[in-house]
């Protein structure tokens, strides 16, 4: 039953793989052009919302989001999720109607015609290099002030086992600095649904948490409050 199992895993995530590139190709010159002009990054980010709603659907995942609070989309936030699986930037892109924009890894910029793209609507870290993650996260504060929003894993990556770990300091410093609330947001069960070599149909889980107004705080208690509500979301759900 195991060896069906994996089998069955493996060339589920094949047919994903298959269908990722296949839409991506047909998707190009839509994302070449809005790529092209910045007044063009509200309709990307429609295009992008779609193109990981079919993804998603693709793969057999049933997503259910949960809003705490209604996020009001007049206003810019950080938001900070726990990171477990790399389907996890396609559930949120699919559960947030706001305009967003990621912080990832600078690595993705090296994949072919996707990497051209990724650099043109990710703000790229290289997170071993203290000099980039400043200059990326003085980047993110510039593209708050043009009224935009923020998505960044606070855990610096992606680890096998499920514990939250502790939370780097960027996201929190860059909240404080700009006023801008944080949303903390709790993703559920996504690192049993895509993994590195397997994939499997099921549910997925997002909980949308209630905004964190930074106030006088500073970075230390935003990123401790952050850390604290997602770390309590996920153990009710144990």
């Amino acid at each position: 039953m195991k060896s069906f199992l994996f089998l069955f895993g493996f060339l589920w995530k094949i047919w994903f793989i298959i269908f990722f590139i296949i839409s991506f190709l047909i998707l190009l010159p839509l994302f070449v052009i809005l790529s092209y002009k910045k007044e063009y990054f509200i309709i990307l980010n429609s295009v992008i919302r779609f193109w990981c709603k079919c993804l998603i659907f693709v793969i057999g995942i049933k997503l259910e989001t949960n809003f705490e609070q209604k996020i009001n989309y007049n206003c810019n936030y950080i938001f900070c999720p726990n990171h477990k699986s790399y389907i996890d930037i396609a559930l949120i892109y699919a559960s947030i109607k706001s305009p967003i924009l990621f912080i990832g890894k600078e690595e993705i910029t090296k994949y072919p015609i996707f990497g051209l793209l990724y650099k043109k609507h990710v703000i790229t870290v290289k997170r071993k290099s203290i000099k980039n993650s400043f200059l990326a996260y003085k980047k993110a504060t510039k593209e708050i002030n043009n009224n935009k929003n923020i998505v960044v894993f606070p855990e610096g990556g992606i680890f096998k086992d499920t514990d939250l770990k502790k939370f780097k300091n960027g996201a929190f410093k860059i909240a404080e600095a700009s006023k801008t609330p944080i949303i903390p947001i709790s993703i559920f069960n996504s690192q049993n649904l895509f993994k590195k070599y397997f994939c499997f149909p099921g549910k997925a889980k997002i909980i949308i948490h209630k905004e964190i107004a930074t106030n006088n705080k500073d970075f230390i208690n935003l990123k401790n409050e952050t850390w604290n509500v997602i770390k309590n979301s996920l153990n009710e759900i144990k």
